[in-house]
């Protein structure tokens, strides 16, 4: 439909690199802009769903990846409301050395279960710490991204071996849960 719209189909645009430029939040900008495409497009709040379906395709990745959004906006809530910084100040009033800032944000990717958000938690709540530690970006990256998982994979695969010893004992489970399905497999 854009493609008839002349001069006005580059509103959407416009607004996209205005809104970025002044907010400096590139993705709230390009959905605003999105947003605004659909209704000069003619297809309203709901024309922003079915692009997002088109885009992204299926929906169990259209799930995914909401979840991770809002993952995203409960940190962003955590960090304006001040939370971080409150667990920032009692951190530092511990006295910790370099190995100790390290240790919290492992353990703190112990609770992130699910990868892709693990580096967005402990990545945030741990910044300023890691900065006054002198931890360089790339050790907090790391810590954030692999260390946590590792363990959490391997809680994983206990998991899934459980349920398989416990079928094994008493029959299948009735339902559609599947060790090789809805548990995440083990790595090589």
């Amino acid at each position: 439909m854009l493609e008839t719209m002349g001069w006005i189909s580059l509103i959407p645009v416009v607004l996209a690199i205005v809104l970025a430029l002044t907010t400096k939040n590139t993705i709230v900008s390009l959905t605003i802009a999105c947003i605004v495409g659909c209704f000069l497009a003619g297809r309203g709040i709901w024309g922003f769903t079915d692009l997002l379906l088109e885009a992204l395709g299926t929906p169990d990745f259209i799930w995914t990846a909401l979840c991770i959004l809002l993952f995203g906006v409960l940190i962003a809530y955590f960090e304006r409301s001040g939370a971080i910084d409150g667990f920032s100040r009692v951190v530092e009033g511990k006295s910790l050395k370099k190995r100790g800032i390290q240790l919290i944000a492992w353990a703190l990717g112990l609770f992130c279960f699910a990868d892709s958000m693990s580096p967005l938690f402990v990545g945030s709540v741990m910044r300023k710490l890691s900065n006054h530690a002198k931890i360089s970006r790339e050790k907090l990256a790391y810590i954030a991204e692999y260390e946590g998982r590792s363990v959490n994979s391997h809680i994983l695969v206990l998991v899934r071996n459980a349920i398989k010893n416990f079928e094994s004992e008493n029959g299948p489970i009735d339902g559609d849960i599947s060790p090789d399905k809805n548990v995440k497999p083990s790595r090589p």
